[in-house]
């Protein structure tokens, strides 16, 4: 093994040991560390993962049809912490959620009905031709 990856490593693990928070934890093991899927240090961490703050957040703003309100217009007057569709899905992959995780499971499908019209598009249209 390379010294640079030996240092990636010691400096991953060292991180690990300072009690990371679950987002940290779950990406450095299975990221960095390339944890195998059933590796029990993993799956705790996935189990922390999804009982993490930034998780009930991204579920609790989601909208049953898979989006979170407009797909990438802001709407201002709504106060809300992930303020578009684009938005919940690019939070969602940095947390390190994938296509099989219950978020993201129905936000493909939103996309691709609006994609395909056969959802109309939630935002409304932009002022130029452009």
């Amino acid at each position: 093994m390379s010294e640079r990856l030996m240092t990636i490593e010691e400096v991953a693990s060292s991180v690990l040991e300072q009690n990371s928070g679950p987002v940290v934890r779950y990406g450095l093991l299975r990221d960095v560390l390339c944890r195998p899927t059933g590796n029990p240090e993993l799956v705790q961490a996935r189990k922390r993962l999804e009982a993490s703050r930034c998780i009930r957040e991204l579920a609790g703003e989601q909208r049953p049809v898979g989006g979170w309100g407009r797909f990438h217009s802001r709407n201002t007057r709504r106060k809300q912490r992930i303020p578009i569709t684009e938005v919940g899905v690019e939070r969602a992959l940095a947390l390190g959620l994938d296509r099989s995780h219950p978020i993201l499971h129905k936000a493909p499908q939103y996309i691709v009905d609006i994609m395909n019209g056969e959802r109309a598009f939630p935002d409304f249209h932009e002022k130029n031709d452009r």
